[in-house]
């Protein structure tokens, strides 16, 4: 499992190029091992685990490498809206795609985060920040069917609300069908039921 995700700019003086940010990431993540108690492996990426320090989140985190961005997840979504959408025209699917740039200017903060499997992104999920009204969503968290079951949901979920934490958003809220099972999922995670929303559609 290979998290990914869209990260803020990596400061260096003079500024970074290329060959200097990879090694500036790779000062992080071997400082990261180095002072773990425990790190568990991941294809391409890795848990760190100290119990001594259980309530630092820098001692216990998942890391992971590289920027997510809107057409990284372009593959996994087109086939999710055709699966989805059987009879909507390509141009139809490429509109429903091709929203999520529209995304990244909806908050001050925009983070794809994704899960690869063999290179190709199987899991993902978005999470915006309003730091400025200490708010946070999660949305479109997303599991292909061939890779469920294995956590990667879980570890999205997990993720997103540690980061939202640490960006200053107090209040992580996510919205959810009242009817579907990924609901009980985020009651495990602490998330509770404060409201409904209603959304009305013309089938005609």
């Amino acid at each position: 499992m290979d998290l990914d995700d869209t990260t803020g700019p990596v400061l260096s003086e003079p500024a970074p190029d290329g060959d200097l940010l990879g090694g500036v990431r790779d000062f992080l993540r071997g400082f990261e091992r180095r002072q773990a108690e425990r790190v568990v492996e991941f294809p391409g990426g890795f848990a760190v685990l100290s119990p001594r320090y259980a309530a630092s989140h820098d001692h216990n985190k998942l890391c992971f490498r590289g920027a997510v961005t809107a057409d990284d997840l372009a593959d996994m979504e087109r086939g999710g809206w055709r699966g989805a959408l059987p009879d909507a025209s390509p141009e139809v699917v490429e509109q429903l795609v091709d929203r999520r740039r529209a995304r990244t200017r909806a908050a001050d903060g925009v983070v794809f985060l994704a899960v690869r499997a063999g290179g190709e992104v199987v899991a993902r999920a978005d999470l915006y920040l309003d730091p400025a009204r200490g708010l946070a969503q999660i949305e479109d968290v997303l599991t292909e069917e061939g890779h469920r079951d294995r956590g990667y949901a879980q570890a999205l979920l997990r993720d997103a609300t540690r980061r939202a934490h640490e960006a200053g958003c107090a209040t992580r809220f996510l919205l959810a069908a009242a009817d579907d099972w990924p609901q009980v999922l985020y009651g495990r995670l602490g998330y509770r039921v404060i409201g409904s929303r209603h959304l009305f559609a013309r089938t005609a």
